[in-house]
């Protein structure tokens, strides 16, 4: 099975560059009709690709919370090594010139952390989320499925509870995990949480709105998974970027202060 899903993410991480909506209304598609729709590709192409599906969905019938797991784990690892590429792009120029001189080096170990952290938390955490999210919003408020306001409800609960849990735990266990005290893991965790809470704040709720209104409940983490492939990277570029000077206009009361005194109109 373990097998199975990592050929199914090989495929899926290669074909994400679509939107969010486009990538909801796709797996929507493939869960109500697994037919092979009409393409210029070769036949074997498509084939393989709806057996993947075929093979996916078997998994997630058979093992929900392992499949989801596993798969989970899979894209946080494939995500940090996107981050320690965006990492070495994005270095100062001295850096990155002595970078260049060397062959470039995966650490594989951070690499398996993040991943732990998907199999650890997202795929579990994420998994009982979706399927209690739908299953409260559904039948305790007796919202109509779809509906705008059904869809809105499930937004804000994600924004609002799990969105800023996710951060805070993922900072926290990187800086436990990399062998940091508890003193220094706080200071981390202020110093990464409060740069990346706006962003996060801002690009998932637009996410999850096309998650909740076209993806199927037991879908809906692959769909979220598949975009943290790239909040991954994010986040473990965020965490690696230290005592960054752009993270100070965040963290630092005296910083704050000193920009509203130099520009009166900012209050």
């Amino acid at each position: 099975m373990v097998v199975r899903i990592l050929r199914i993410f090989w495929w899926f991480s290669g074909n994400i560059s679509c939107s969010a909506a486009a990538a909801a209304r796709a797996i929507q598609r493939g869960a109500q009709n697994p037919r092979r729709p009409p393409s210029r590709r070769p036949l074997s192409i498509d084939l393989a690709m709806l057996r993947l599906w075929r093979c996916y969905q078997n998994c997630l019938a058979v093992h929900p919370v392992k499949t989801q797991v596993i798969s989970s784990g899979i894209l946080w690892g494939f995500g940090d090594v996107g981050a320690q590429m965006v990492s070495r792009w994005t270095a100062a120029p001295q850096a990155r010139q002595k970078e260049e001189s060397k062959d470039i080096k995966i650490d594989w170990r951070r690499v398996v952390t993040t991943s732990m952290f998907g199999f650890a938390f997202i795929g579990p955490v994420g998994h009982y989320w979706y399927e209690y999210l739908d299953h409260i919003v559904r039948f305790h408020y007796r919202l109509h499925p779809k509906s705008l306001k059904f869809v809105t409800a499930k937004v804000v609960a994600d924004a609002l509870l799990l969105g800023p849990l996710d951060l805070l735990i993922f900072f926290s266990y990187m800086g436990v995990a990399s062998g940091k005290g508890l003193k220094q893991v706080k200071e981390d965790v202020k110093r990464d949480f409060l740069p990346a809470l706006p962003v996060d704040m801002a690009i998932w709720p637009v996410v999850q709105f096309a998650n909740f209104r076209y993806v199927p409940v037991k879908q809906q983490l692959l769909y979220v998974n598949l975009v943290y492939l790239f909040e991954s990277c994010f986040l473990s570029w965020i965490e690696q970027q230290g005592n960054a000077p752009w993270k100070k206009l965040f963290t630092s009361k005296n910083t704050r202060i000193a920009l509203i005194s130099d520009h009166p109109d900012i209050s």
